[in-house]
């Protein structure tokens, strides 16, 4: 079965070591298939500026002319999710220019 010796006192401790070796076996395999997944590069940056996309392209719809058929009332509402996005906006792009 592939057991080693294992310099542990007792059954929990012996089973508690064995987890983690398979555990950290799994992990270092997983590891391993994601790396080869992404061999260009460009399939890795898609998925690590997709959120930043996202969020810009929905900033762009609230930021855009506003309707002046809605009351202050509504304006007012939209007014702070701007400022809310905007500032989600803002944090993403100091994120992302830090790399």
């Amino acid at each position: 079965m592939g057991l080693r010796k294992v310099n542990t006192i007792g059954i929990k401790q012996a089973n508690k070591c064995m987890h983690l070796s398979a555990t950290a076996y799994n992990l270092k395999k997983y590891l391993k298939f994601i790396q080869k997944r992404a061999k260009s590069g460009a399939e890795s940056l898609v998925l690590y500026f997709l959120p930043k996309i996202v969020l810009q392209n929905v900033a762009w719809l609230f930021l855009k002319a506003p309707n002046l058929a809605h009351s202050q009332v509504q304006s007012k509402k939209q007014s702070r999710l701007k400022r809310l996005i905007l500032v989600q906006v803002k944090k993403i792009k100091g994120l992302c220019n830090g790399y």
